[in-house]
């Protein structure tokens, strides 16, 4: 038997087999990951919901009433509505689609009887599904063929699937199967029951897809990740066979579900139920008639109701009523509903507690017309009539059953009242909010021995403003050890970023020069200055600045004045004279050569200083230009198409190029023109230099002929151009084109800035804020560092701070400061760089500080910093600002708010960037600043992009043109979709060729492009011109395309698939799948890499960037590569004459070496700098640049050139080059990587130019590499999403290897942008490899999603604010900060809760805070409060552990711990609590007999046992602490602000339920006003099911509030905890590690990835030292009484960083540390108190023993 790859397995039976599905959807579950369904792409275009799925969510909401008489048809409805109303404005397209099998998982763990309810539930949510406009289908089965031909037509990316526990094996059976094949179809598959949504994400656990070719089904499930769970399922078609029977049985016995129907009349429905029910066989019973009868009179009566007067709470009925209703009333009346409402386009109600009102009144005594009023009585008999069913005596009714008085009670209303608080700046942000507050005694100060349990014992008063810790990264040194430890780290850090600095290019390509600035205070601009800074971003990057428009007055000069003058005007000539003999020689040199050997000569000549001055660089361009020239004549296939347009397009270039330059003469402009008029190019007019024609003066050599004056034609007949000149530049000449955009002269830059960055200029020299939005290489960079240079020029004291994302841009972006600029600064420093693990100078006495979010939110937040720092500050950059919409964008916006100075946002890549704008804008005005939006949408460089194909029978790379993926769907095209001139030429001809008719061809006429750009015939055409010829084009398209004519929709489709061709295919290319899209690849990726180099390499297209989102894959493809060029590499030095002649030649040299005495082979050995040919193309020195070196005797001491060292790799099988880094530098650097313990693959790898880049690798080792690749060395960069943002790594060429869930289109917009290197490249390439043609195109044709913000406002948060003010005495600069938050219009972008509703929600976080012994009644932070700020970023478990704290838990728990017999046990406690708290991670529940293997063999427990009783009794009380807090926000701010309340009658798809109006009283109606529920709070949809403002957890109070009120669960400190009703639970990771230490077990085991252990340990670790740190503050200030300084309460311990660890964990093995508890406290303080001594000793003693397994494991 072979598996779908064709490899022979060895059959199972269907019981192994069904076992191993078992063990796979166990491992799934295990691995699943709880993220948001929408990042990455995971969700796509469209969304599919399962049908069924979404009917369970509805029946598995506890607060749904559906038992008993109780059917609240309009409750479950919204329920419905709201969470695919979620999910629809989340995404772009949403589909609900249904499979009839899965009828069964809806009706597992139901009673039998229950089940036609079900089924009647489910009809009527499909048709309301429907009738709202949802897009709804229906297969029979998971595998059947319109299903498949549903997805391949749709190409859909996830399904949301319930993934719950069954009872019934069957039905587990089919959840297990349904899940595998969606996974194999290629579906991403998201577990809907554990969705919960938060802003504009959608949380849940998502099992990732197989991918077409992948083998990922379940066998061997024992692996290190359960997605290599590999094997195929060889029999899962005869497993579902054995089972299908048992799924049929089940089936079988159900009423069939019609598919057709739909009444034709808006009662239709009911009275076709009413004529089915009448011609059913079964005899009614008269109570049974008598129960329909008022069944069908409440159908009639709920139409007249108000939604608000339908909140009533369940009749109490009799129970043999109730069993009346479900065992005789509900047979007979469900199949004729089922029958009469499939198809119904009407909207059906049903309400059973209305019903039950009814029968009630029935069984008192009431006639129904004394219910109903006779005229909606005589309607009811009128249609009972109609039906010809029996006339129904309802008096049988209240003779037949008791009527019950009514027991359920009415939910009561609660009482709100908060605890007092005053406080000057905070009240005065909401004074509407009015509340009753209860007597001050409620939070008494009592005392307590203990320091943790007194409130008191250590207020943070105004005079304990802390010292700010997050500026140390450590205490001082204590001893000399630790002080040279310290100084070396400090040194090696600026070792790392002087190197950087070096290796940093400005636009132009240009090392960067260092410029010394000194502050001028009196000026206000800097336009008296031209910038350096800016100068190095620029385009052209001139040596000097542009002379002002204006003429200006000759200066009068003074006498000293005039010397100088003249001494620099004979020192000029001096040089203008040593620079005229040095390029003689050269030519003299040169002419020595063949031309193809004069080009990297003369490219090497252009460095020299010599080479300078303006008329010797625009001559050696001349004779550049005639390089290029003659070795076109002489080159043998000069009359080729192809090598002539080679030879073409570059003589044009250079004509443009030295046409423009400063030293351009009359005779060279001369020589020019010729050879224009040569080239068939006469009528083009040359461009001139911006400051005019240089000086005339002979070129020290002949220009080479072209022109044969005598005939008046060209000198070679191949010379012309054989189409027009506008055709060849388009088609051949696009990315040599000016650039420019609008550009003019600018005192303030050395270049000429385009008109968008001009206006840049000017709003920062008015000192305004700004959005710049432009893409990678559009020439943005400068922005930040004109800036820069503007506050350091004003003033010694004016401070600017760049915020970047990640820690590596901060490196790059100090590294690139350092090399701009230099400022001396009494006492300060001119830069300063301070992150969590990196401080380079002061950060508090600097004028430019590059740092990360989280450090620069510590540095608001301190109170010792906001009188004389915050006012520093000039300006804020946020670079890369699309970070806001992230993981971590919480802490940006809360910056973006705080931030009291202008703001520039900088970013490539923001969707509805005029939204995000709106938001950004409204925040800067309201802070004082004028704001601007300030768009270029086009790249400074084209990207080319290509697909790899190994198995086409032609060329393995296929060009995608940009338009050819709409062949696959016809979109909008993005705004950033853009086309080279090349792209425009070829969509024209297309549109040409398909134009089938004159009318069409005339319609055409206006875009021919001789015609279009006639007004540009005598110039060169710019890259602006071919944007309006792209814009026109397009135009036309998306007319043709939705036009009402066939013909030229007809036009549109065939142009788009002759663009594709090639592409896509024309049907007959065997190699693309027709129904996945997919080029199928006959070899692995890593297999076809090293050709696909190759390719790469021979095209100059190297180096290049290989992107792949899994770690273990990139190791995998570069170790494959590095075995595969050894493999080569061995194979050819055994046969290769070549090599054996090197190794003999080599040892001759080693010999002669070894002769010299020991001091000289010393020297020899240190000069030797990797030897090596000369052979440019293999990336070895040039002989000019090695030189030769002799011995005092005569002997060489290099070896010879072309002779290379045979333990060193050749240079044909590997990447490197080195040109600008030697052999013997590489040595040197990576005897500083040894300790970092790199795989001895990897550094292989390094040696042949191979790296890789991702967050896992040593620090030290990403800043070497990334510096390598700068400097050229490094052509080959593996790379995660690492280098994707703003990472300084110009590329040639960016490549995708493989798909990915992650590579979304903004994603792969980052990394495809790193291609193209300006002042490099004129054009970028981008090229995929096993990518499916399916997702290539959505990456394309997919607009980038709206940014979006997190909501910033937090209980901590507010705890902070307090702190920050109370400690700072109210400073002012800390006032601003805290109004920034609290008194904008909107506080993120699509945050729906307005600036009033945040005032509401602060005041009762407050009052949580003050009932959580936090805060005093004035504000004062209270004790436990560092333990709440130091864990800032971890809300709610941060506050949960202080209600443990606050409560006893832990004196308890560690009482008498230092002599305690169970250390271990106390330990492993509060590992086990702190794993509940911090750093959770979920996992998704799984049958623990299915992996009993797996679990068995484990160290690991795997799933994290539940919390002690009594802790959890404490944190249930929390949360419902919680719970009440914000039921009291949702109250008051609902009852005060009624008449602002929204509609609540609305539901969330916009329709608005009003009540008829009735042509009299209806006295029932009268009646349930009376009785109904009045919910403040809860939506009337849900007040259906008869529940008021009583909640049970803060869940339902989130989902179930009434619109008006946007409250979400992540907004409060809840804390959600898994118990057995809970689908998810918690992986034991850290409990584990804690107990066994290893990490191997925690991958194998707990399935955390290698990649990721160390984040999470570190992530764990940070949090117990943060705790201990938090407790020794909390002691030091209450031993100090309170009043007296007591260390930094800002945040918790620094981050550390992996090299630092490794580094650190050789002290910890050798027992290198200090002694005693800590170093804070070696021993008990006599006045501490032994129960607080106890707790801090549990808690250090697992920091240790947590640290030392944590440490140890980099040792």
């Amino acid at each position: 038997m072979a598996d779908n790859t064709g490899r022979a397995v060895d059959p199972i039976s269907p019981e192994e087999n069904e076992a191993l599905l078992q063990k796979w959807y166990g491992l799934r579950n295990l691995n699943a990951r709880r993220v948001d369904i929408f990042s990455g792409g995971l969700a796509g275009d469209l969304l599919l919901v399962e049908g069924d799925s979404i009917i369970d969510h509805v029946l598995s909401n506890k607060s749904l009433r559906l038992e008993g008489i109780s059917f609240q048809l309009l409750h479950a409805k919204h329920i419905l509505e709201t969470a695919l109303k979620s999910l629809q404005k989340r995404v772009r397209g949403l589909a609900v689609v249904f499979f009839d099998p899965h009828r069964h998982l809806l009706h597992d763990g139901h009673s039998p009887e229950s089940i036609p309810l079900l089924d009647l539930l489910r009809n009527l949510l499909i048709n309301h599904m429907r009738s709202i406009g949802l897009r709804v289908f229906s297969f029979p089965d998971v595998r059947s063929e319109a299903w498949l031909n549903f997805i391949s037509g749709n190409l859909p990316e996830m399904i949301l699937f319930s993934l719950r526990t069954h009872s019934h094996p069957s039905a587990e059976f089919l959840q297990m199967s349904a899940l595998f094949w969606f996974c194999y179809q290629g579906l991403n598959v998201a577990s809907l029951d554990t969705v919960e949504f938060e802003e504009s994400e959608a949380i849940g656990f998502v099992t990732k897809a197989f991918k077409p070719g992948q083998d990922k089904s379940p066998r061997d499930p024992n692996t290190n990740d359960a997605s290599k769970a590999t094997g195929t399922l060889v029999d899962l078609g005869q497993l579902r066979r054995s089972r299908d029977e048992t799924v049929r049985d089940v089936l079988s016995s159900l009423p069939p579900l019609p598919t057709t129907g739909g009444a034709q009349s808006e009662n239709g429905w009911l009275e076709q139920c009413l004529r089915l029910t009448h011609s059913q066989p079964t005899p009614i019973d008269h109570a049974t008639r008598a129960l329909l009868y008022v069944w069908v009179a409440h159908q009639y009566l709920l139409p007249y109701i108000d939604i608000d007067d339908r909140a009533q709470v369940a009749p109490s009925l009799d129970a043999q009523i109730l069993d009346h209703v479900n065992n005789h009333l509900y047979p007979i009346l469900i199949p004729s509903l089922l029958a009469s409402v499939s198809g119904v386009k009407y909207t059906i109600d049903i309400d059973g507690h209305v019903f039950g009102y009814l029968v009630d009144g029935v069984i008192s005594g009431a006639s129904l017309g004394d219910l109903l009023g006779p005229a909606l009585s005589g309607v009811v008999d009128q249609a009972w009539t109609a039906s010809g069913l029996p006339s129904a005596n309802l008096s049988v009714l209240s003779s037949t059953f008791t009527r019950v008085p009514n027991q359920n009670a009415t939910p009561p209303r609660p009482a709100i009242r908060t605890l007092p608080f005053e406080h000057d700046v905070f009240e005065a942000q909401f004074p509407e909010v009015a509340v009753t507050s209860e007597p001050a005694s409620s939070l008494s100060k009592k005392a307590s021995s203990s320091v943790l349990l007194d409130p008191f014992a250590a207020p943070m008063g105004a005079q304990s403003a802390p010292a700010h810790r997050a500026l140390a990264r450590a205490p001082p040194p204590v001893d000399e050890r630790a002080r040279q430890k310290k100084l070396k780290r400090d040194q090696r850090q600026m070792a790392h970023l002087t190197r950087q600095a070096a290796s940093l290019t400005g636009a132009a390509g240009a090392i960067l020069q260092q410029q010394v600035i000194v502050a001028n205070p009196t000026s206000t601009s800097s336009r008296a200055k031209p910038t350096q800074a800016a100068a190095s971003s620029s385009s052209t990057d001139r040596a000097v600045p542009a002379k002002g428009k204006g003429k200006a007055k000759a200066p009068v000069l003074s006498k000293a004045e005039q010397i100088r003058q003249a001494n620099s005007k004979q020192k000029a000539s001096q040089a203008e004279a040593s620079s005229d003999s040095w390029w003689r020689n050269q030519l003299e040199e040169l002419k020595k050569f063949p031309e193809p050997k004069q080009v990297p000569m003369l490219e090497q000549m252009f460095r020299s200083t010599k080479a300078q001055e303006d008329w010797l660089k625009a001559e050696m361009t001349l004779y550049r230009l005639d390089l290029v020239l003659r070795s076109w004549m002489n080159d043998e296939d000069a009359e080729e198409s192809a090598t002539a347009e080679r030879y073409r397009v570059r003589l044009l270039a250079d004509i443009k190029t030295l046409s423009t330059m400063k030293g351009c003469t009359s005779t060279i402009r001369k020589s020019l023109k010729t050879l224009m008029k040569s080239l068939g190019l006469a009528d083009i007019e040359l461009p001139k230099p911006r400051d005019g024609v240089a000086a005339d003066r002979e070129p020290l050599f002949a220009f080479t002929k072209t022109w044969k004056k005598s005939k008046e034609e060209p000198l070679r007949e191949y010379f012309p151009i054989t189409e027009t000149p506008i055709e060849f530049q388009l088609r051949a000449f696009g990315e040599h084109m000016d650039r420019s955009m609008d550009s003019k002269p600018d005192t303030r830059t050395s270049f000429d800035p385009d008109a968008w960055q001009a206006t840049v200029l000017d709003k920062i020299d008015q000192r305004g804020s700004m959005l710049v939005v432009a893409p990678t290489s559009a020439g943005k960079t400068f922005i930040g560092f004109y800036a820069m240079e503007k506050v350091l020029r004003e003033s010694d004291d004016g401070m600017l701070i760049y915020v970047a994302p990640t820690k590596a841009l901060v490196t790059q972006v100090a590294a690139e400061v350092y090399a701009r600029f230099k400022k001396e600064r009494k006492g300060g420093s001119c830069w300063a760089v301070h992150t969590r693990e990196v401080q380079l100078n002061n950060a508090l006495d600097t004028q430019i500080l590059v740092t990360i979010p989280e450090v620069l939110f510590d540095l608001y937040m301190n109170p010792a910093l906001a009188k004389t720092w915050l006012p520093r500050i000039r300006y804020v950059i946020f670079d890369e600002i699309h970070s806001i919409s992230e993981e971590r964008g919480t802490i940006w916006t809360q910056l973006i708010l705080m931030t009291q100075s202008p703001v520039i946002g900088l970013s490539a890549t923001i969707g509805d960037a005029a939204g995000f704008n709106g938001w950004l804008e409204s925040v800067q005005v309201a802070h004082g600043h004028q704001h601007s939006l300030i768009m270029h949408p086009h790249r400074y460089s084209h990207l080319r992009k290509f697909v790899w194909d190994s198995s086409s029978s032609k060329s393995p790379v296929r060009f995608i043109h940009p338009l050819a993926p709409l062949e696959l769907r016809y979109v909008n095209l993005p705004a950033d979709l853009s086309l080279e001139s090349r792209d425009c030429l070829a969509l024209y001809r297309a549109m040409l060729k398909m134009a089938n008719s004159k009318s069409l061809k005339a319609r055409l006429a206006p875009l021919e492009p001789n015609l279009f750009f006639e007004s540009r015939a005598t110039s060169l055409l710019r890259q602006k011109d071919v944007l309006e010829y792209e814009a026109a084009l397009k135009t036309e398209l998306n007319a043709l395309v939705r036009s009402a004519h066939e013909n030229e929709r007809d036009l549109a489709n065939e142009t788009i698939e002759l663009l594709a061709h090639g592409f896509i295919g024309d049907g007959t290319d065997e190699e693309v799948d027709a129904q996945t899209q997919y080029y199928m690849p006959k070899e692995s990726i890593g297999t076809q890499l090293v050709s696909m180099l190759e390719v790469l390499d021979q095209q100059d297209d190297l180096p290049a960037i290989l992107f792949t989102f899994s770690r273990n894959k990139m190791d995998q493809i570069a170790e494959h590569l590095l075995n595969s060029l050894i493999a080569a590499e061995e194979k050819w030095r055994a046969t290769s004459p070549k090599w054996k002649q090197n190794v003999q030649e080599w040892d001759r040299w080693v010999k002669t070496q070894s002769k010299l005495k020991p001091r000289d082979a010393g020297k020899s050995s240190k000069r030797k700098g990797g030897g090596g040919a000369a052979d440019e193309d293999g990336g070895r020195r040039q002989d000019e640049e090695r030189g030769t070196e002799a011995a005092d005797d005569g002997v060489s001491r290099l070896p010879p050139a072309g002779i290379q060292d045979p333990d060193d790799p050749s240079p044909e099988f590997s990447y490197c080059s080195f040109k600008k880094y030697t052999r013997e530098e590489l040595e040197e650097d990576l005897k500083e990587l040894a300790w970092s313990n790199l795989p001895q693959w990897v550094t292989d790898c390094l040696r042949r130019g191979i790296a890789l880049h991702h967050a896992g690798m040593p620090k030290a080792y990403r800043s070497l590499i990334e510096t390598l690749f700068r400097v050229g060395y490094i052509r080959v960069m593996f790379s995660t999403e690492t280098l994707a943002l703003g990472i300084n790594a110009p590329a040639r060429t960016s490549i995708f290897l493989g798909d990915s869930k992650w590579l979304s289109p903004l994603l792969y917009r980052q990394c495809a942008g790193r291609a193209g290197r300006r002042g490099f490249d004129l054009l970028g390439k981008v090229m995929f490899i096993g990518v499916p043609l399916a997702k290539i195109c959505k990456l394309h044709l997919a607009a980038l999603p709206p940014l979006t913000g997190r909501y910033p406002i937090s209980v901590t948060l507010a705890l902070q604010s307090l702190r920050l003010l109370e400690g700072s005495q109210n400073e002012a600069a800390a006032k601003k900060a805290i109004k920034g938050i609290l008194s904008v219009p909107r506080l993120t972008v699509d945050t729906e809760a307005g600036q009033l509703e945040t005032t509401y929600l602060l005041r009762f976080g407050i009052d949580f805070l003050r009932r959580s012994k936090l805060l005093d009644a004035d504000g004062t932070p209270l004790t436990l409060t560092p333990l709440a700020t130091m864990l800032q970023e971890h809300q709610p478990g941060n506050l949960a552990l202080v209600s443990l704290f606050g409560a006893g838990y832990f004196h308890t728990l560690c009482k008498d711990f230092e002599k305690a017999a169970n250390k271990g046990e106390i330990a492993r406690t509060i590992i086990l609590i702190l794993s509940h708290l911090f750093a959770r991670r979920p996992i998704l529940k799984f049958n623990k007999d299915h992996l009993f293997d797996h679990l068995k063999r484990s160290a690991s427990v795997v799933v994290l046992p539940a919390l002690p009783g009594a802790a959890r009794k404490i944190l249930d009380a929390h949360n419902q602490q919680v719970l009440d807090s914000y039921l009291g926000y949702a109250y008051v701010y609902a009852t005060q602000n009624e008449d602002d309340m929204p509609d609540a009658t609305t539901t969330p798809f916009g329709q608005t339920l009003e009540a008829k109006e009735s042509p009299e009283d209806i006295p029932i109606i009268t009646t349930l006003q009376q009785r109904a529920v009045r919910s403040e709070t809860r939506s009337l949809f849900a007040a259906n099911s008869g529940l008021g403002d009583v909640y049970s957890t803060v869940k339902e109070l989130c989902t179930t509030a009434r619109a008006g009120i946007h409250l979400q669960t992540f907004m409060t400190p809840y804390l959600d905890l898994p118990d057995k009703n809970t689908r998810w639970a918690l992986n034991a990771a850290l409990y584990d590690f804690f107990i066994h230490g290893s990490v191997a077990e925690l991958s194998r085991a707990n399935f955390i990835g290698r990649g990721q252990v160390w984040y999470l340990l570190n992530e764990f670790f940070l949090v117990l030292e943060a705790i201990q740190t938090a407790l020794e503050q909390i002691f030091k200030r209450a031993l100090r009484g309170g009043g007296e300084g007591g260390g930094d309460e800002v945040s918790g311990r620094e981050h550390v960083d992996i090299d630092d660890v490794k580094e650190d964990a050789q002290d910890l093995l050798s027992g290198a540390g200090g002694k005693g508890v800590s170093a804070a406290f070696p021993e008990k303080p006599p006045q501490l108190p032994v129960e607080d001594w106890n707790v801090y000793c549990a808690f250090v003693s697992v920091r240790v023993d947590f640290e030392e397994k944590f440490k140890a494991m980099w040792a």
